[in-house]
């Protein structure tokens, strides 16, 4: 568990598992063999403050066939740009939950939630368009990802 990515996909999983509406803030730690430790209820004061949760969106129904309209998009953008598509689908569940019209409090946009000055850079005119969304943003975290080629979690 010490790659940053294996840890992001984890976080995510059992982010996605967990049931419950309440905004959250989120602790760590690092224990004494380098493990990571993650939750929302610290039990101990070796945790130290992380991240505050987004603004919880009320998902529209989307089914599982819903999501999966959105696989070839990702599948071909990731590939375009050399990006894990796992990576991706993640951040989209993590992001918007697959809702292409989500709208964070902080102005972020569509299924990747793309800020409007970062759609704009990435050519995106249409921020709730999917494969506008997707492909600005799969280009984007290309950049991050080069940008940081050692750290996943930094990238992201």
């Amino acid at each position: 568990m010490r790659n940053p990515y294996t840890l992001f996909l984890f976080s995510v999983a059992v982010l996605m598992m967990s049931a419950g509406v309440a905004r959250a803030d989120f602790y760590r730690y690092v224990d004494e063999q380098g493990v990571i430790h993650i939750t929302n209820v610290p039990t101990s004061r070796k945790f130290v403050w992380m991240m505050r949760e987004g603004r919880v969106l009320i998902p529209r129904d989307r089914s599982i066939t819903g999501q999966r309209d959105f696989e070839r998009l990702i599948h071909i953008a990731s590939r375009k740009y050399g990006v894990d598509p796992s990576l991706v689908k993640a951040i989209v569940k993590a992001e918007s939950d697959f809702d292409e019209t989500a709208v964070s409090g902080d102005g972020a946009r569509g299924l990747m939630q793309l800020m409007p000055e970062t759609a704009r850079k990435m050519g995106v005119r249409d921020v709730h368009d999917p494969e506008e969304n997707v492909e600005g943003g799969i280009r984007y975290l290309s950049r991050l990802l080069k940008m940081f080629p050692s750290d996943v979690k930094l990238a992201l």
